[in-house]
């Protein structure tokens, strides 16, 4: 009777280690995505000499999807995309230049608010590398190509850029899985107006972007088929401009 109750705990021992083992290759993932944007500029002087200064505040809540092929030491392929809505609170200050002698300068403080749109889409390609020394690490080094569109009241910009990172992922505890993800983009084909082309573009017709972010998934139930991950990020769209992406995404996540 011992014998087989030993057997049988056996059994389950190395059914549980299959199951932590597993592999999923497919992942589809559906979250929400709050970000701020905020944009300060220089003082800057009009052509009466007075200074100028913009500050703009965005708050942002959008829905992103997304899907990864991550079968390891495999080709991998991952497309995402998000829509969002938030609204601009902008402050701009007029004030008076020392070197104003003959014009009558009165300072104000002008506050106004617009509703803004928030839209992109990525396709990546890349490789999937699984470390011989820890095999739950992956590294995975991608290109791809991504769209991007914005639009306030009367504004509105959208450019495509291609992009190249690297995205990280280890395993703790086997519930338990923390990464970073690296990208830099460059813009081309950028047409943009007024607002988001002084915060963002700078009128220019090519540029620089990166995005850094910290992926915490938690994997759920018995084989860890539903995860749920919360990743925090950093992102400029144009290194040349004064704006700074701070965001977090909360996604949830089912594998197979």
């Amino acid at each position: 009777m011992r014998c087989r109750l030993l057997a049988f705990a056996l059994f389950l021992s190395f059914s549980s280690l299959y199951a932590d083992e597993k592999t999923f290759v497919h992942r589809y993932q559906i979250g929400s995505d709050l970000f701020w944007s905020h944009y300060k500029s220089g003082s800057s002087h009009d052509s009466k000499g007075k200074r100028l200064k913009l500050i703009i505040n965005g708050y942002f809540a959008g829905l992103r999807v997304g899907y990864d092929y991550l079968q390891p030491d495999a080709f991998y392929a991952g497309t995402e995309g998000i829509i969002a809505w938030g609204k601009d609170h902008i402050r701009q200050t007029t004030s008076c230049s020392r070197f104003i002698t003959t014009t009558k300068c009165n300072p104000r403080t002008k506050h106004q608010n617009e509703p803004h749109l928030w839209a992109n889409l990525e396709q990546r390609l890349g490789y999937n590398a699984q470390s011989t020394i820890l095999p739950q690490f992956i590294v995975t080094p991608y290109v791809g190509l991504g769209w991007h569109y914005e639009a306030a009241t009367c504004d509105h910009a959208h450019w495509y850029y291609g992009a190249a990172g690297l995205k990280t992922l280890q395993r703790f505890y086997k519930r338990f899985e923390l990464g970073f993800d690296f990208k830099a983009t460059y813009a081309f084909d950028v047409h943009d107006r007024r607002l988001v082309a002084i915060m963002t573009t700078q009128e220019k017709k090519n540029f620089w972007g990166v995005e850094m972010a910290i992926p915490i998934r938690w994997l759920m139930g018995n084989t860890g088929r539903w995860d749920c991950e919360l990743k925090p990020y950093l992102l400029k769209l144009n290194l040349n401009s004064a704006q700074t992406i701070l965001g977090a995404r909360l996604m949830f996540g089912y594998s197979f």
